[in-house]
């Protein structure tokens, strides 16, 4: 037990180690976490943390227990990207403690080290951590209330009423934390579950309801503070959207039923590589090992071909598969080192080409300044050449970085597939030096192509004090680091862009907009001024009338 809680507490401050570093060094990234970190600055603001709200208007998509977190960590370390990514670096350290212990629980310490290890071998289960978006705590719950769902319905029947308790404390909490998608989650696994297994060791309806009751009082809290305050709009709304999130192609995400599969295989590589001999039947040695390895597959299979059916697809909404996928890839490691296995030949080749992509991917924008001059740029839109053709330079290293990784994946997979387990190791630890190194190195050069202008445009609104509204572009950026600070007094009738670019205003107004729409504007805005264009971003300035 001692050794266990060493253990715990050695990966918990290793987590953070990993996790803080330059937490705050890049602007938050539109839109989503420049959402998220406006709506708890406005919570922060308005002193209203019943319910989550954009632009001080109500944003019914999500429920508020993450915007609590990030406005808590505000609070304490100030408005900035530090505090709205924090509560996810600390997510990160629970659930690398989580893992490894649910690890040595059903298998070993072995297994144990192999499932944190494959958690920190790709790019994207580790980057999730220094974000600011909703979904590690939300991916974290849920994995939790599934969890405790499959000690539930273990062999030995583990029905204490805590087991049932703690699975429906869980599961409100990721109701709280994104909505009832958790739910769905959870229910499409027991029930593929209790398919399997032909119904055997369902539920007593007593325990149903001790379930639900949890799951209820403290989910639906919030939904009943709005039923008691008298304002069940809020919770009406919320349930509209939800529909709306899963029907419909939203925001320009509507993406090809593959899409989520593709994300994984290079996104998660190598344990995308890595889990697949473990996506099927195995027999492993005790029957509680065979229970859990079910689950998993399970869990994976409905997250991935739940948000492959919806029509709304992003990157981050796949982001659950993480949890089993890493627990797959540590499985497969785990049974090749004790048989002293080989990695099949096919899997190595597959791992090779994908190495491949990734490093390819990781590549262009190091090389960008170098190969600038040989693109044909009258070929691109305005918008996109003034981005790339940005004068940025990168440390000769970051541009053979990829091709290091590549070179190293391709030894190390030969290696497996010749029976050296222990060079998966140092393919995962790798992948963990290359993530640290995208996103601490290429990240904050990248995001200079893409919004850097646009964000030190909203800044310098800020410092003067200005009105600020973006043209013909959709941000969160102007309303976070244009440090608005409440709803905008305008005429009746009247949107704000219309109000600040025709209406009688009280102050100087700026505005930003895309390069393309340059003329456009200053020809239909004769008391436009463009003061400022960079990165594809024109600032144009609206003075007051004295």
């Amino acid at each position: 037990m001692k050794d266990n809680a060493l253990h715990s507490g050695l990966i918990f401050i290793g987590a953070l180690l990993l996790f803080l570093p330059m937490l705050g060094t890049v602007h938050l990234f539109d839109w989503d976490e420049l959402n998220f970190a406006e709506a708890a600055r406005e919570m922060l603001l308005t002193g209203n943390f019943s319910y989550v709200q954009i632009d001080f208007k109500p944003f019914f998509e999500k429920p508020p227990l993450f915007f609590w977190m990030q406005s808590l960590s505000m609070s304490i370390f100030g408005v900035n990207e530090f505090a709205a990514r924090l509560p996810n670096a600390i997510c990160g350290a629970f659930t690398l403690v989580v893992v490894y212990n649910i690890g040595r629980r059903w298998f070993d310490n072995t297994l144990a080290r192999w499932w944190v290890l494959t958690y920190l071998g790709a790019l994207l289960p580790v980057m999730y951590f220094k974000t600011g978006i909703i979904d590690p705590w939300f991916n974290l719950f849920i994995f939790l209330g599934i969890y405790y769902g499959a000690r539930f319905t273990s062999k030995f029947q583990e029905r204490k009423k805590r087991v049932v308790i703690l699975s429906g404390f869980f599961m409100a909490l990721a109701l709280l934390v994104k909505g009832p998608v958790g739910f769905l989650i959870f229910g499409l696994s027991a029930l593929v579950y209790y398919l399997v297994k032909r119904f055997y060791g369902f539920p007593k309806i007593p325990q149903i309801l001790l379930f639900l009751a949890v799951f209820l009082s403290v989910g639906g809290s919030w939904f009943l503070y709005h039923f008691i305050s008298g304002t069940p709009e809020v919770i009406f709304e919320f349930i509209r959207v939800q529909q709306e999130l899963f029907s419909t192609g939203v925001a320009g995400h509507a993406q090809p039923f593959y899409y989520h599969f593709v994300v994984l295989l290079i996104g998660c590589f190598p344990i995308s590589i890595f889990a697949i001999p473990s996506m099927g039947k195995k027999r492993l040695d005790t029957y509680e090992r065979e229970h859990f390895h079910l689950w998993m597959k399970i869990m994976f299979w409905v997250v991935l071909i739940l948000f492959s059916v919806v029509k709304t697809k992003i990157v981050h909404y796949s982001s659950l598969t993480y949890f089993p996928l890493t627990f797959l890839a540590a499985l497969t490691l785990y049974r090749l080192e004790k048989k002293k296995a080989k990695l099949p030949k096919a899997l190595a080749i597959l791992g090779i080409v994908t190495a491949f992509l990734v490093s390819i991917a990781f590549s262009v924008l190091p090389w960008l300044e170098v190969i600038a001059d040989s693109i044909d740029w009258s070929n691109v839109d305005m918008f996109t050449t003034a981005q790339f053709t940005q004068e940025i330079e990168w440390p000769l290293y970051t541009r053979f970085i990829g091709a290091a990784y590549f070179l190293f994946s391709a030894v190390f997979l030969f290696g497996l597939a010749a029976g050296k387990i222990n060079l998966a190791r140092y393919q995962l630890t790798t992948g963990l030096v290359f993530t640290m190194i995208v996103l601490l190195v290429i990240t904050p050069k990248a995001e200079r192509y893409f919004q850097n202008s646009a964000i030190e445009f909203y800044k310098r609104a800020a410092e003067d004090g200005a009105y600020l509204i973006p043209i013909g572009m959709k941000s969160y950026g102007y309303l976070f680091y244009g440090e608005k600070s409440g709803p905008s007094i305008k005429p009746q009738g009247m949107s704000e862009e219309q109000w600040l670019l025709t209406g009688e205003i009280d102050k100087n107004a700026y505005f930003v907009s895309r390069n393309k729409r340059i003329e456009e504007l200053l020809n239909s805005y004769s008391e436009l001024e463009l003061v400022d264009e960079r990165g594809g971003y024109a600032l144009y300035l609206r003075k007051a009338k004295p």
